[in-house]
């Protein structure tokens, strides 16, 4: 007993020490101390001693604390002693009953989560009714009451009990006293008598019980009656309740209750937010009413978002009650409140806060409105409803035109933050134009064309941003009958866009540049619908005008300037790609951007990625031009290109500008290779202006140039020693954009690709596979001499790299570099693409015996690659990789028996395949795929069964009873079954390292 009252004595010194000391090493001291004693078994006993009026309130609070902590951990070895659970159910009741009024806020909160924690581990067995006893005990002690009632819900899904038994019997138990709660609480709610924090309680407690499991939702209705009446004044109850509603799983089949609460937010809670938000707006200073309209966020968004998580109840109510003039005054008073919120004036966040919250409201209003009752057919109700809806969604846009629209003198005063969160809300409701359009498409874009055609002849290039803006958001659901009117607007936009930037941009500060963004972002977007019919084909002339008029644009900073420029020749691009444009037809429009692109090219002080745009425009729009005038063009364009070229191919090693300006030059050649071979020429496209479909290579421009600048590529790669990574990735692209122009009739250039390849695939094999994977792909159909070409050069790489390895005498260093990766990945393309070629190329030469068939080498080398990397790699990936290469390859070599060769040579290194599989299964890098071993085993113990049998035999664990029985019946279930065990086994057995 002395020893306990030491215990204490010194538990209570340090935990006052604990909160008045300075020392940060004496505070985690202690901190150490105190929490290590809590951890022990039958430490409550002290605990209770510390929890007593004489006590400082932070030592009754350890006190507490330690008794919630033990009960939750220790219960079971309380319990043991049925005294001791009586010890503590005496201490609780008492030290509550009495201390109700007189304990600190945080003991007695401490107090009444350890009484509910007792109350729950008791149940069923040591205390079989506590709820009910306590109701009893409390009786004149309501709010006390609550309060425990509401920790019991909070603390059963923190419970932690022995089986999944008891934990249902506690359930049941609770579910049971529900209704007693329920009736409890809306007692006090109703009682005119309660005081605030007694309301608060019932609230509080309702809340949670709300969301224990299998409650009953329909008890409740009386309840929510009591709560709204009782805190229709406080927000952040209104929208903390509505919230937990909102939660609740089952709610979404109470559609009684669901229309009760919608009625009391439509009849008592809007009319309240909207009083209070008249009368900030009327008396508030702009910081009061900011802060006034913050206050109001939780409740609104709440509202909102009960309204999304309800809306399919509330609209099947409504339209199956469309003739209830009550039931639709609840709608529309609602409806038109969000309506309200949505289209407050002046700029957000400067102005308000608030317009943004409904926009979950309206999207989910829409879905359900859109969504047809039974197949296609809509309700009369529903379509009453639709019908309704429709001035809102229309009106809102109008109101989202003026609040996406910067105000420049007002902008430019805006802090960083404040402008960022105004962009972010032009974003988050871009919704307002997709529910529009959705809703009502053909007046959606009558209202935005005239809007925008007004804000034209206003010279406002801010509010015209923000119409287009909008426009382009609802493009995806415009069609071709709604085109008319926005055409009307886009004919007036190029006379417009011309005079502003002929007046110059300061004059328009920074929404002419928006405003140009915008246009031509939704001219990309609308291409499709401008060449669809005949108004808007006449109109693309001027258009492609207007475009090339944004060109000029020059008063930007260096980074608007790029991004616009880029945009402008994007847009070209896009309009000249559509195989139905009207600019194919047009000679004069094509010599128009041929023209005005090549001088923005030439302008040096441009970005390069615009420069390289424009390049990239005029190989497009020479492409529909006959082919003397592409080569005469096309001559005047290389020649200084080829000058500058060679001049920097001379370089014995290049400076970091120099490499710059060979990566520039590089890539106008990739341009011009990518875009001016004409298009039908692969696909059979006739373009206009040009003649034949027949087109001999030799007089293709992208051969052309091709044989002009390989000799510079061969020149760069001798004088430059070791050129960087970026260069000969720039290289390879060059080349894969000739390979895509020309298809397969580039196959007179892949001798020398190949050579090209052989050069850099050691110290660059990135680059170099992905563009052999470009030409084996093209040339996948081809059983000639190119195919044996590509093989060969492939089973060199393999052949190499297999005899690198064989000169290692050790593998530490196997996965330095991703060349393995690479090649690895090539070869899985080349069995998947290419395989008929390579049973081509395997099946030739079988004749002869002093040379080994490129075919056969290829899989042989890469098989054995394969073997060793199974064996010594510590990467998971390319181990990954070599299984889905050798399984690719078995399942395909299946149905080669036409072709001995190939057979003999996978029949020759499934020696060295099964042995590497078989080791593997105690690899843990195969966890991911173990059954993809196991297949692949099976496969060869099918295909060779005494071969496989003999190999795995003579390894390590090979010759047990379960591996020869595995072997013995090849089957696919069994190998993975057994595969799987072996790979569990050897993990098992792995010993730990530190």
């Amino acid at each position: 007993m002395e020893n306990m009252s030491n215990i204490e004595s010194e538990l209570a010194q340090n935990v006052v020490e604990f909160y008045n000391t300075t020392s940060k090493v004496r505070r985690m001291e202690l901190q150490k101390s105190l929490d290590q004693f809590m951890e022990g078994h039958h430490v409550w006993r002290v605990a209770m001693s510390l929890v007593i009026p004489s006590k400082p309130t932070n030592v009754q609070f350890y006190g507490a604390k330690v008794l919630h902590h033990s009960i939750s951990l220790h219960f079971d070895q309380i319990a043991e002693n049925t005294e001791d659970v009586a010890v503590l159910k005496d201490f609780y009741t008492q030290n509550l009953t009495d201390g109700a009024g007189s304990l600190p806020h945080s003991v007695l909160n401490k107090l009444s989560s350890g009484l509910a924690v007792l109350m729950l581990r008791s149940l069923p067995d040591i205390w079989s009714h506590p709820i009910r006893d306590l109701i009893l005990l409390w009786s004149n002690q309501l709010e006390l009451l609550l309060r425990v009632l509401a920790e019991i819900a909070a603390e059963f899904n923190r419970l932690i009990v022995p089986s999944v038994d008891q934990r249902n019997a506690v359930k049941s138990e609770l579910n049971s006293m529900e209704i007693n709660v329920i009736q409890i609480s809306q007692h006090v709610l109703e009682d005119a008598d309660s005081s605030a924090s007694m309301r608060n309680a019932a609230i509080e407690c309702i809340e949670l019980w709300l969301k224990l499991p299998g409650a009953k939702l329909d008890d409740y209705a009386g309840a929510f009656n009591a709560i709204f009446v009782t805190i229709g004044n406080d927000f952040p109850a209104l929208a903390r309740i509505l919230t937990t509603i909102r939660s609740i799983e089952g709610f979404q089949c109470m559609p009684k209750l669901i229309w009760q609460i919608t009625q009391f937010i439509a009849c008592g809670v809007c009319p309240r937010v909207q009083a209070e938000l008249s009368a900030l707006i009327e008396q508030a200073q702009q910081p009061q009413l900011l802060e006034g309209m913050d206050e109001l966020v939780p409740l609104v968004s709440a509202m909102a978002e009960f309204g999304q998580g309800f809306m399919s109840s509330i609209i099947a109510l409504v339209s199956s009650n469309i003739a209830n003039q009550n039931v639709t005054d609840v709608f529309i008073s609602l409806s038109q409140f969000f309506f309200n919120i949505s289209t407050l004036p002046g700029i957000y966040p400067v102005d308000e806060c608030l317009s943004d919250l409904p926009e979950l409201w309206w999207c989910s209003l829409r879905e359900q409105l859109l969504l047809s009752d039974e197949g296609p057919v809509w309700s009369a109700g529903k379509l009453r409803l639709r019908a309704e809806s429709l001035k809102w969604y229309t009106e809102m846009l109008r109101s989202a035109i003026g609040k996406f629209t910067y105000d420049s003198a007002r902008v430019k005063r805006l802090d960083k933050e404040t402008l960022e969160r105004f962009e972010s809300y032009r974003t988050e409701r871009n919704d307002v134009s997709l529910n529009a359009v959705q809703m009502e498409p053909e007046e959606t874009i009558k209202i935005l064309a005239h809007d925008l055609e007004q804000a034209l002849d206003m010279f406002d290039p801010n509010r015209c941003e923000a119409i287009l803006r909008l426009t382009n958001e609802a493009a995806d659901f415009i069609k071709v009958s709604h085109m008319p009117p926005l055409l009307s607007a886009l004919r007036k936009s190029g006379p417009v866009v011309d005079h502003w930037i002929s007046n110059g941009v300061s004059s328009y500060d920074d929404g002419l540049h928006r405003f140009v963004r915008a246009l031509l972002a939704l001219l990309q977007t609308i291409d499709h619908l401008l060449n669809s019919l005949p108004e808007g084909r006449a109109l693309i002339p001027h258009i492609v005008h207007t475009v090339l008029s944004c060109l000029r644009l020059m008063d930007f900073t260096a980074s608007t300037q790029q991004g616009i420029d880029e945009l402008a020749l994007g847009t070209l691009t896009v309009m000249m790609k559509n195989r139905d444009s009207a600019i194919r037809d047009r000679s004069d429009v094509i010599d128009a951007i041929i023209q005005k692109c090549y001088e923005h090219f030439s302008q040096e002080n441009r970005h390069a990625n615009g420069r390289l745009a424009a390049i990239r425009c005029v190989g497009i729009a020479l492409s529909f031009k006959q082919s003397e005038f592409v080569l005469n063009s096309l001559n005047e364009i290389l020649a200084p290109r080829l000058v500058e070229l060679n001049k920097l191919a001379s370089n014995s090693a290049l400076s970091e500008q120099q490499e710059n300006n060979v990566l520039f030059e590089l890539g106008i050649l990739a341009q011009l290779v990518a875009t001016l071979e004409p298009t039908h020429l692969n696909d059979g496209y006739q373009h206009a202006g040009v003649a034949s479909a027949s087109f001999p290579v030799s007089d293709s421009p992208v051969r052309l140039i091709i044989d002009l600048t390989l000799p510079l590529f061969n020149k760069l790669l001798e004088n430059n020693g070791t050129p960087s990574a970026e260069l000969i990735s720039m290289l390879c692209d060059v080349l894969k954009s000739t390979v895509h122009s020309l298809y397969r009739r580039s196959a007179p250039l892949v001798e020398t690709m190949l050579n090209f390849l052989d050069v850099i695939i050691n110290v660059h094999p990135r680059p170099a596979c992905e563009l052999a994977k470009t030409l084996f792909l093209t040339f996948h159909k081809d059983r000639d001499e190119t195919s044996l070409k590509l093989v060969a050069h492939l089973a060199r790489w393999f052949s190499d790299r297999w005899a690198h390895f064989q000169q290692l005498h050790t593998f530490n260093a196997i996965d330095a570099g991703d060349k393995d990766e690479q090649l690895l990945s090539l070869a899985y393309h080349v069995l998947k693409k290419f395989w008929d070629n390579l049973r081509y190329v395997s099946a030739l030469m079988t004749d002869q015996t002093t040379t080994e068939n490129v075919g056969c080498c290829f899989v042989r080398c890469h098989c054995l690659v394969i073997s060793l990397m199974l064996q010594h790699s510590k990467n998971v990936s390319l181990v990954h990789d070599c299984l889905r290469s050798v399984n690719h390859l078995l399942r395909q070599s299946a149905s080669i028996d036409d072709c001995p060769t190939l057979c003999s040579t996978i029949g020759s290194v499934a020696d060295q395949l099964t042995g590497a599989l078989f080791a593997s299964i105690r690899s843990e890098l195969i966890t991911g795929d173990i059954n993809l071993v196991a297949d692949i085993l099976h496969a060869l113990a099918r295909k060779y069964p005494t071969q496989t049998r003999a190999t795995i035999s003579a390894l390590p664990g090979g010759d047990s009873q379960l591996i020869t029985t595995m072997l013995s019946n090849p089957n696919a279930r069994t190998f993975r079954l057994r595969c799987a065990q072996m790979h569990q086994a050897a993990l098992l057995q792995r010993v730990p390292t530190n």
